[in-house]
This record gives structure tokens, C-alpha cells and sequence, in this order.
């Protein structure tokens, strides 16, 4: 009776964390963009004259829909990307979601998308334990490791290259938004395979990162030095994406102790500018508070789904007022069906425009609010998973030895302790609780 009665006290103390608390018109959206056809495939935009689908929506539709437990709404959309995997393991940037045809200029394989893609695959199994598309996983990673500089004496060794196929513009640039993708695409699909080789790539990607792309490293090649992650190799840019995408993914220090955390000080406030932006929704809902992407766009304009990311990382370094304070910013534009537009512009709002004003409601703006509203990090299992928090050898059952590392921190505060199991940047009874619901399981 007590034993049952502590089981139920440890489920419903971290319902927020086990399944999702809310959201679920953000889901409604999602199931209704997906309905729009019988493909399976999630049409990017609601209303835009297309039925173009993204392959990096279909990613964040993918965990998304995992995580409210919509599980045959996801597996609808990998059973088509199963379908549409070339045997070389990529797939196009975008499919007309009910043809499967891609619009011209797209055909080509981004590797930010399909690293998004087996990351969607690797939330589904580690939250499911279905692992019937690991395969699709393991042929992506294949072509990914394909795409890799492996030349050790390359100042760029370790780092995923931007792109391939007929469309592809720029094959040898390097983006930092996409090897962070590519870091959490093979970390935890070498988590979830016990497959040592992943880990090293993943590991080569994170120390490249650390290496070129982290504004206080001794070895990047760029003029100043910053709390910032740059936009690429030889490529200075400052980026919200940059910093916010890199911190979910990589967590709040670097392989020897780099301060990446510090980029979210930039992100908030700088003197000499960052990509934070006031802009007025309609003639009610004015002075909303975002981001845009990048310092050197001349324009203003919120890009929602980068708002949100930045609100999520906030909460992952425990800064819950920030955190609050950007996902409520982009409470007051969601839509009456549930949807979140991409982006917004005051600038002659009635003008329909693609970047900086396509107020269309978008999968990666939905999704992306939904994952701020349930602090779920689409990048890291354990965000979700308890059990993969608590297992800290990863070695699949919760044991002495998980203990041990748990109770050598027990009572220590800060960021990026590994006995803080539900990340609140404290090491205390609530995260022993998750020990003890999960012990020899």
C-alpha cells in the first residue's frame, strides 16, 4: 500500500516532466495540417497556396506529436520518410505533401534537416522503444559521416559540410547551426545503439565547435573575440540560432569547461547590438518582444520559432524568468485554431513577404511553441525521458553505480551537474525520487 502510494506521489509530482501539461491546441493544429492530405506528410504553412512539407518541420512534427503521445500521428510521417529515403540515406529539403514531388531549387540534401530528422527518430525510440526506424537512423548517419571533414590536419577537421545534390549552392561552407543538429543526431543514436563509433563523431563535432566556432577560443579565425558561437567557418556573422541551438544541443559547457552558457548574456543584452527586436503584431497587440536571426539583416522582424527556442534555452540553464518571460511574449500572437505564425513584421504587416513577414501559421513556429510551453529540448532525450536522465552510464538500468554519481553531487547547485536528473540546477530529494521510481528497472 505505502510502496503504491509513493509510486503515485513520484508520478504526479513530475507530471509536467513525464508527459505534456499543455499544448494541446498547438497538437490540434499539427493533426489538422497533417489531415490536409492523406500522405502522412504535415504541410509546412497553413493557407499559403502551397502544400510544400519541409523536411524540417516533418522532424519537429515528429517529436512533437511523440511527446503528446500521438504516437500514430508520428509514425504516419516516418512511415513516408521510410518510403522516401534514397539508398544513400538522404532525403530532399522539401516534398509537395501530397505528391511527394519537390519544388524546384530543393532538391537538395541539407544536412541541418536530416540530422533534424534522425533526431526525430531518436526521440521517438528513446521515448517509445520502438526501434522499427533505427535503420532509416543509421542510413542518414551514414550519409551524414559521408559529409564529414576527416582530414586531421584541416583546421575544419570534425565539422558536417553545408549540403549536396543538383540545388546545392554552397557544398563546402560550414554552418554551426548544422553540426549542432548533427551533434545530438549522432550522440544519442549512439546513446540508444551502444555504438561507440557515433560517439566519436559526435565527439569530433563538439570539439570542433569548441574549436573554430566559440568566439573565446584561442584557434577561430575570426578578428574579436565574444561570448558567441559565429555562423560558420570564415564566417563571422552573430545569430540567434547560433547560440540558442547550440546550448540545447551541446549543454552549458564545452568539452574543457567553455563557458558556452555566457552566449544567452549576448543574446539578452549587448552594447554594441544583438538580434533582439520590439515589433508591433497589429494596432492592439503592440511592443512584442523577439528575436530575428541574424545582426546583419537590415530590417526588424520576430522570427517566432527562434523566439521560442531562445525562451527554451533560458529554462535549460535554469534562467526561468527569461525563460517565461520570451515563451509569454509569443503567447500573446498565437492564433485562435492553435497555430503560431513564422515570422512578423510592423512594416507594412498587410504585405504578405517571406522572410520578415510571412504571418502564415507554420509548423516550426508551432512546434517550437509548444516545446517552450512543456520545456521539452528537442535535442536531448533526457529532457523527456527520466529514465534516460537517471541511467547516467547509459548502460540501460538503473543501478548503484547511477546512485553513486547521484549522491557525490547530492546537494550542489549550479548549471550542467550530472546528478541534477530534472535539470532545476539543484541536486536534491526531487531528483533521488527519480532515482528511486526508475531503481534496477
Amino acid at each position: 500500500m505505502c510502496k503504491n502510494a509513493h509510486r503515485i506521489f513520484l508520478l504526479i509530482f513530475f507530471l509536467p516532466v513525464l508527459c505534456c501539461a499543455g499544448g494541446q491546441e498547438q497538437i490540434n493544429w499539427l493533426i489538422t495540417q497533417q489531415n490536409l492530405f492523406s500522405t502522412g506528410l504535415v504541410d509546412s504553412y497553413e493557407s499559403d497556396g502551397t502544400n510544400r512539407a519541409y523536411l524540417y518541420d516533418q522532424a519537429l512534427a515528429i517529436i512533437a506529436f511523440t511527446a503528446a503521445g500521438e504516437h500514430s500521428k508520428a509514425v504516419s510521417i516516418m512511415e513516408i520518410l521510410q518510403d522516401l529515403q534514397q539508398s544513400n540515406g538522404v532525403w530532399y529539403e522539401c516534398y509537395d505533401a501530397s505528391t511527394f514531388t519537390t519544388p524546384a531549387g530543393l532538391r537538395k540534401y541539407n544536412t541541418g534537416p536530416i540530422s533534424w530528422i534522425v533526431c526525430a527518430l531518436n526521440f521517438y525510440e528513446g521515448v517509445t522503444s520502438d526501434s522499427n526506424y533505427a535503420s532509416v537512423a543509421r542510413a542518414a548517419l551514414g550519409w551524414l559521416e559521408s559529409m564529414r571533414v576527416t582530414d586531421p590536419c584541416d583546421e575544419r577537421y570534425g565539422a558536417i559540410r553545408y549540403c549536396d545534390g543538383p540545388d546545392c549552392a554552397f557544398p563546402q561552407a560550414i554552418s554551426t547551426e548544422h553540426n549542432a543538429d548533427a551533434y545530438s543526431a549522432f550522440y544519442w543514436r549512439g546513446i540508444l545503439d551502444s555504438n561507440e563509433s557515433y560517439l566519436l563523431t559526435a565527439n569530433l563535432i563538439l570539439n570542433y565547435l569548441a574549436r573554430e566556432m566559440w568566439g573565446q577560443s584561442d584557434n577561430h579565425n575570426c578578428p574579436y573575440d565574444a561570448n558567441v558561437f559565429w555562423r560558420g567557418f570564415n564566417d563571422c556573422g552573430w545569430c540567434t540560432d547560433c547560440q540558442s541551438w547550440t546550448i540545447l544541443s551541446l549543454g552549458p559547457f564545452g568539452p574543457n569547461n567553455e563557458q558556452f552558457h555566457s552566449s544567452m548574456g549576448w543574446i539578452w543584452f549587448s552594447q554594441w547590438g544583438n538580434t533582439r527586436v520590439t515589433q508591433n503584431f497589429n494596432s492592439t497587440i503592440l511592443g512584442v518582444d523577439g528575436f530575428k536571426s541574424c545582426t546583419d539583416e537590415t530590417y526588424g522582424y520576430i522570427w517566432v520559432e527562434t523566439t521560442d527556442g531562445v525562451a527554451l534555452t533560458y529554462y535549460s540553464i535554469c534562467d526561468w524568468q527569461k525563460g517565461d518571460y520570451f515563451h509569454q511574449q509569443m503567447s500573446r500572437i498565437v492564433s485562435a485554431n492553435g497555430g503560431v505564425p513564422h515570422t512578423f513584421s510592423e512594416t507594412n504587416p498587410e504585405t504578405i513577404r517571406w522572410p520578415d513577414n510571412w504571418r502564415y501559421n507554420g509548423v516550426a513556429a508551432t512546434c517550437w511553441y509548444y516545446f517552450a510551453e512543456n520545456k521539452i529540448n528537442p535535442f536531448d532525450l533526457s529532457s523527456f525521458n527520466l529514465l534516460m536522465a537517471a541511467d547516467n552510464d547509459f548502460n540501460k538500468i538503473i543501478n548503484f553505480r547511477d546512485y553513486s554519481i547521484f549522491s557525490n553531487d547530492y546537494k550542489l547547485y549550479g548549471l550542467g551537474i550530472r546528478g541534477d536528473l530534472n535539470n532545476d540546477c539543484q541536486v536534491d530529494l526531487a531528483d533521488l525520487s527519480i532515482i528511486a521510481e526508475y531503481w534496477l528497472e
